[in-house]
């Protein structure tokens, strides 16, 4: 009787769950194509679901703090708004089967708003710093005592 294979620790576990979330939101339906779109090998997600290997940071990063807004761009066409994938993984897609080659944006009001919002998200993830500084400060001050 073969027993299940399931993943190494609860942690896999959960970035297995993270993974289905994520492949959900961007309509990815398979696997291999998701370990890809991570810059990974194209059993990597199967490999770690099956306890042959453990989710590296690298990969717990791309998924955790970049999420969906990174790995979609709007993209404007002369006839429609269309949501394409952008591949996450080092080095240039143009010439792989890794991903999608980068994006060319139409108008200098398509690249003014990307601006915008990268500034902002630099803005957003500044203040989420200086709270866990803050934080750590706070719980030092309390092993202190």
């Amino acid at each position: 009787m073969e027993t299940e294979k399931k993943p190494k620790t609860e942690m896999d576990q959960r970035f297995i769950d993270a993974v289905h979330k994520l492949m959900e939101e961007l309509s990815i339906d398979s696997e291999r194509a998701m370990s890809i779109q991570l810059g990974r090998h194209p059993d990597f997600i199967n490999r770690v679901k099956h306890g042959i290997q453990s989710a590296p940071a690298e990969a717990w990063d791309l998924i955790l703090h970049h999420g969906s807004q990174v790995l979609l761009i709007e993209v404007k066409d002369s006839t429609n708004t269309s949501k394409k994938g952008v591949s996450l993984a080092k080095g240039n897609a143009i010439g792989t089967n890794h991903g999608i080659a980068t994006m060319n944006y139409g108008t200098v009001a398509d690249c003014e708003k990307d601006l915008r919002l990268a500034r902002e998200r630099i803005e957003q993830l500044t203040s989420q710093l200086q709270d866990k500084e803050r934080i750590i400060q706070l719980l030092e001050m309390q092993l202190k005592k």
